[in-house]
């Protein structure tokens, strides 16, 4: 899959509420509208699922990370299970 869109503009939004949110969360992040996503250097990752989540999608996160290790600019790695039944199988 190609990452190809960019960062939302609160000004091309017209809703005053999710334009304040956009706002925010660009504060918030350090982010500047418009930027191409992949302009936007990767420091943390998170790995995690809904309480509907199986041990299958774990696994599979497991299968593509298996025999890699994170990037230097990578600070952060957290992986979450879905729920306490997955977190056991696990």
């Amino acid at each position: 899959t190609t990452v190809d869109g960019r960062v939302p503009d609160p000004a091309a939004v017209t809703d005053p509420v999710r334009r304040e949110g956009i706002e925010r969360a660009l504060k918030y992040m350090g982010l500047e509208a418009n930027t191409p996503i992949t302009d936007i250097p990767v420091d943390q990752v998170f790995i995690g699922a809904c309480t509907n989540s199986r041990i299958e999608d774990l696994r599979e996160a497991a299968a593509v990370a298996k025999g890699r290790s994170k990037a230097a600019s990578v600070k952060r790695v957290l992986v979450v299970p879905g729920s306490g039944l997955v977190k056991r199988q696990a």
